[in-house]
C-alpha cells in the first residue's frame, strides 16, 4: 500500500525514500541501521503519536538500537502486530495511516471551530468575507501535506483562536493579518529543507510582531463608552494595561516556545510535537490574556468574550 503521509515534506527526500523502501520490506528498518535519515524519521513519527507507552529517551538519533527496538515493539503490541521490533511493511503502513487519520480529525476540528464563527457572523458582510477566505485556506489543506498539518496544527490552531477573538474585537486590519499568517503557515509546511527553514523563520518573526500588536482592542461598545463617559473609559484602560502586562508576557512566552518547537521541527525535517505540559501552559496563558480582556470589557459594561472551547485531545491543543 503506498504511503499517504510519510513521503511528504517536512521529511528529507532521503528519509522519505528510506521509509518507502521499508514499507515494501526492501529492506525493513531494523536493529543495527545507523546514521540513517529513515530511522530518524521513524523515531520522530513514533514520538509524534505522543503515546506515553512509546518511549525513546535518547530522542531521534538516527540509530536503530535497543530503545528504538523497544518503541517499535510497543507500537506493534498496541496495534495487534507481531512484536518483533522490525519496522517493515505492516508497521510502517499502519503508522502512516494513523498519522493520516489524526491529521484528518484535526482538520475536522478546525472545520467545526470555523463553522461556529460562520453561524455567528454570517450576516456581517465584512467579517463574513474574511472568514470565507480563512475557510478557503483551511480547505486547501485537504489536498495538501498531512504530515505538515499534523506538525503545524498547534500553530494553525493558535491562529484560529486569535482570529476567533479578533472577530469579536472588531479589528479588520488584525483579522486580515491573521488570515495572511494562516496562508503563509500552510504554504510553509509544504516546503522542504532550506526553503522551508527560511520561510518559517520569517513567518515566526511576523507572528512575534503580530502578538506585539494584539493588545490593540477596540469594539463598538467601547467607542460608545468613550463618548458617554470619557473618564470611565480612560480609567478602565489604565487598569487593563496593568492587568495585561503579566498575562501578555506569559502568552507571548508560551506561544514562542510552542511555535519554536514546531517551526524548528518543520525546518529541520524532523517530526517533533510540543509536549502536554507546553500545551497546557499555552492554554493557561491564553486564558489569562482573555481574562484581562474580559475584565476590560466588563469595566466598560460591554459584553464579554466567551473563551473558545475546543475538544481536548492529542490532536488539538485547546
Amino acid at each position: 500500500m503506498p504511503l499517504l503521509v510519510l513521503k511528504h515534506p517536512p521529511l528529507k527526500q532521503s528519509a522519505a525514500s528510506r521509509l518507502e523502501a521499508a514499507s515494501r520490506n526492501s529492506p525493513a528498518l531494523k536493529y543495527g541501521e545507523c546514521n540513517s535519515d529513515g530511522v530518524r524519521a521513524l523515531q520522530n513519527a513514533l514520538l509524534l503519536l505522543a503515546d506515553p507507552r512509546i518511549s525513546i529517551s535518547d530522542g531521534a538519533t538516527g540509530n536503530y538500537l535497543n530503545q528504538t527496538v523497544a518503541a517499535v515493539k510497543a507500537f506493534q503490541t498496541q496495534n495487534g502486530l507481531i512484536s518483533d521490533g522490525i519496522a517493515g511493511q505492516r508497521t510502517i503502513t499502519l503508522l502512516d495511516a494513523l498519522l493520516a487519520k489524526r491529521a484528518q480529525r484535526s482538520l475536522q476540528t478546525l472545520d467545526r471551530a470555523l463553522g461556529r464563527l460562520r453561524h455567528q457572523y454570517g450576516n456581517d458582510a465584512a467579517r463574513a468575507k474574511i472568514l470565507q477566505q480563512m475557510e478557503q485556506a483551511v480547505q486547501g489543506l485537504r489536498s495538501g501535506n498531512d504530515l505538515g498539518l499534523a506538525l503545524a496544527l498547534p500553530v494553525i490552531a493558535i491562529i484560529v483562536v486569535f482570529f476567533f477573538m479578533l472577530m469579536w474585537l472588531s479589528l479588520p486590519q488584525s483579522q486580515a493579518a491573521l488570515r495572511e499568517l494562516m496562508r503563509r503557515t500552510i504554504e510553509a509546511v509544504n516546503e522542504r529543507g532550506e526553503v522551508a527553514q527560511e520561510k518559517l523563520q520569517e513567518l515566526k518573526k511576523e507572528i512575534d510582531r503580530f502578538l506585539a500588536q494584539a493588545t490593540e482592542i477596540k469594539t463598538d461598545c467601547m467607542e460608545e463608552t468613550l463618548l458617554r463617559d470619557p473618564k470611565k473609559h480612560a480609567d478602565c484602560l489604565r487598569r487593563f494595561k496593568l492587568k495585561l502586562a503579566a498575562a501578555h508576557q506569559a502568552l507571548i512566552r508560551t506561544l514562542n516556545d510552542t511555535i519554536t518547537v514546531i517551526f524548528d521541527s518543520l525546518g529541520r525535517g524532523r517530526l517533533r510535537f510540543p509536549n502536554a505540559v507546553l500545551l497546557r501552559n499555552l492554554a493557561t496563558a491564553f486564558k489569562g490574556y482573555m481574562d484581562a480582556v474580559n475584565d476590560l470589557l466588563s469595566c466598560m459594561e460591554c459584553p464579554e468574550i466567551p473563551f473558545p472551547q475546543f475538544p481536548s485531545n492529542p490532536d488539538f491543543p485547546f
